[in-house]
């Protein structure tokens, strides 16, 4: 994949301010115009919407080579057949999102422009680079594309499961580091939430575990300890067959 190098206008050819898209992806699909208005025909062709998650979140503002997304999206058509359909999903997102929205760098690939198609991933990845971990929690919703099902490859489907636990760890991570900031600053109750989240997003993480126990026993909280820790326990043994260790 290249770097997107042809720019896009910030505005229209009638000189117009050119309305940008948002693509929510943590948590269920969402896919609005700046008025928050649905564009549901994309939302309602899950494999073309596919391809714009691929495009918008792997790698924002990058080229993409055809014959992977062929591979990626269509892998049970002949290269013929395959060409046609992404020929007609490019088109088909043209038109649900204006020209602008789908780049191409001669016939060999194509990208989202990420002026005019903004992901909440990006913004989270971003944020999380940042330090802004309000923001980045406030943006993260859920898993990616939680409850999402689309009719394309194997292959696919690893990418999906990959960027959701690449991102999922970011959450945690992000959870984690808000929660030592507000214990620092005394501000335990805030603390113990943002450690519930942390846990929630690493579910089966001990580590996680002791700094919520850690808090609620700062809190005078037993009762809430021992709820968190029992509950821990009974996921280690139904998806593990294990129990936590003895330092928790």
């Amino acid at each position: 994949m290249a770097d997107l190098s042809v720019p896009t206008p910030a505005f229209g050819s009638h000189g117009r301010l050119r309305l940008a898209f948002h693509l929510r992806v943590l948590g269920p699909l969402d896919l609005c115009d700046e008025a928050k208005r649905p564009v549901e025909p994309v939302l309602r062709q899950p494999k073309r919407a596919a391809l714009l998650v691929y495009l918008a979140v792997g790698r924002p503002g990058v080229f993409e080579r055809r014959d992977r997304l062929l591979a990626l999206f269509w892998p049970e058509l002949d290269d013929a057949r395959a060409r046609d359909a992404l020929s007609t999903a490019t088109r088909f997102l043209r038109r649900s999102l204006g020209d602008a929205a789908i780049v191409a760098r001669g016939d060999a690939e194509m990208g989202v422009a990420p002026d005019h198609v903004i992901a909440d991933a990006t913004r989270f990845r971003e944020a999380c680079k940042l330090g802004r971990l309000a923001e980045a929690l406030e943006l993260y919703r859920g898993p990616l594309l939680d409850g999402f099902h689309c009719n394309a490859s194997p292959e696919f489907t690893d990418w999906l499961h990959g960027e959701a636990s690449e991102l999922g760890r970011l959450a945690a991570d992000a959870a984690r580091r808000h929660a030592e900031l507000l214990e620092q600053e005394e501000l335990i109750t805030l603390a113990i939430k943002r450690a519930r989240q942390a846990l929630e997003f690493a579910a089966n993480d001990e580590r996680m575990l002791r700094r919520l126990l850690d808090l609620l026993h700062r809190a005078g909280d037993r009762v809430g300890a021992i709820d968190a820790y029992q509950r821990f326990a009974t996921r280690l043994r139904r998806e593990f067959d294990a129990e936590p260790s003895t330092e928790s």
